[in-house]
């Protein structure tokens, strides 16, 4: 996957790659259990109540989703990574170039591939609160940001999504309703997006294109993930 980055959401879609592939290969296998580590990613509700809407629609029943210690009972997965790790860089010192994921694919599944292991280049759409988000409340969100960045005082994200429920425009009207309301989360988020895409060229980014935006900053923290593989 190109573009994202590890949260709940490109979990629960790997997840569903996995066992979409796995029901087409084994279509007899109905139920699955789940186990991983404490990561946020992993440990959180929003993946647990995404997790009756993949089993319907792959048709594997998750019955079970177990987590382990931090640092513990991965042994095995360890293990394959650290191949794929060594596949990685044996590749690049051959000649080979890895800057996305289908490159890692690429690098992954030549010669013989990884052993007991399935490669995939999965795609991973936009949430939908990244594409509805309103220009109206991006725009205040952008004001507060660039606030606190010029007074020093950063913005609390429980507070700004506090003020956008009762702030009123200079007519004593409500600047947003219910449905343009966000969550400290979601704001932190974008905070986080203003913070890369002040540090980004200018010439990369096209300003009212936030889908584009956001999608060339996920970008870079992808790759730059990818390569601290390699450190």
């Amino acid at each position: 996957m190109d573009g994202v980055k590890q949260d709940w959401y490109s979990v629960a879609c790997m997840l569903q790659h996995v066992l979409l592939a796995l029901k087409k290969q084994q279509p007899t296998v109905t139920t699955a259990f789940l186990r991983s580590d404490n990561a946020g990613c992993y440990h959180c509700s929003n993946l647990w109540h995404a997790v009756p809407a993949i089993s319907e629609e792959t048709g594997v029943n998750i019955q079970r989703y177990d987590f382990s210690e931090s640092q513990d009972g991965k042994s095995y997965c360890d293990a394959k990574i650290a191949h794929m790790r060594a596949k990685l860089r044996k590749y690049v010192s051959n000649g080979g170039n890895i800057s996305c994921s289908a490159d890692m694919k690429k690098a992954l599944d030549d010669g013989e591939g990884v052993p007991g292991c399935q490669i995939a280049h999965v795609d991973i759409p936009l949430p939908v609160d990244q594409l509805t988000l309103q220009q109206k409340v991006k725009v205040y969100l952008k004001g507060v940001f660039e606030e606190g960045e010029s007074s020093g005082n950063k913005a609390n994200p429980v507070n700004v999504s506090r003020n956008i429920r009762v702030c009123h425009d200079g007519d004593g009207m409500k600047m947003f309703t219910p449905k343009e309301y966000l969550q400290p989360s979601k704001i932190t988020s974008y905070f986080s997006r203003l913070v890369v895409l002040s540090r980004a060229p200018a010439t990369d980014v096209v300003e009212n294109d936030i889908d584009r935006t956001i999608a060339i900053i996920n970008q870079a923290e992808a790759l730059e993930e990818l390569v601290n593989i390699f450190v």
